[in-house]
């Protein structure tokens, strides 16, 4: 009889519940149960993907899906009414600066519109476009090179990016930026990666 221990993370607070599961083998194939109020914590639905990773106290389970999305043309209430039907609960900003032109969208209302709807908002502009670098894409450069200097930039920010992993697993996310389409977007270029990491991606 094998036990394996899950450290199962959860939630906007990120709690730490560590629990002993059995490994079932039905026909060849090994199985882990989930307790139930954790796959409710974690929104899991049936055929959903996770991710199991070695951890010292065991394994880290995580969830696979990762949304993306850009407000640009939305007003706050479609981009509310967008989470809620993909029940997404919660938004990491991946704007260098949570600025915008549009008031609902800079970082104090944008927080504030999305707790009143239930959504943990996360700003982590670390993993921003460097203004430098969108100011080097207006006067010219094309987006092939910008996206090359971008995942440069990335790279440098290796620890940022595994903090944006650790996030994720825990609820259903939405990776925000203004662009709509993803293609002009340098979240594409973190979706890709983690797209190569083993998630699934979706752009809403």
């Amino acid at each position: 009889m094998i036990w394996v221990f899950l450290l199962l993370e959860y939630g906007v607070k990120m709690q730490k519940q560590s629990i002993q599961r059995k490994i079932i083998e039905t026909k060849g194939s090994y199985y882990i149960n989930i307790p139930k109020q954790v796959a409710t914590n974690l929104q899991l639905k049936k055929g959903e993907q996770v991710a199991i990773y070695p951890n010292s106290n065991g394994f880290l389970v995580g969830l696979l899906t990762v949304y993306s999305i850009g407000y640009e043309k939305r007003t706050i209430e479609e981009l509310l009414s967008i989470l809620k039907q993909h029940k997404i609960t919660q938004v990491i900003d991946v704007r260098e600066r949570a600025f915008s032109r549009v008031p609902a969208y800079r970082k104090a209302k944008l927080e504030k519109a999305l707790q009143d709807s239930g959504i943990f908002y996360y700003n982590l502009n670390q993993l921003g476009a460097p203004s430098s670098l969108r100011k080097a894409l207006n006067k010219g450069i094309n987006y092939n090179e910008f996206f090359h200097k971008y995942k440069e930039h990335l790279t440098l920010h290796y620890q940022e990016y595994e903090l944006l992993k650790k996030v994720i697993s825990t609820a259903p996310t939405v990776l925000l930026c203004y662009e709509r389409d993803p293609e002009f977007c340098h979240r594409s270029v973190i979706t890709s990666e983690l797209k190569r990491d083993g998630y699934h991606i979706v752009h809403l």
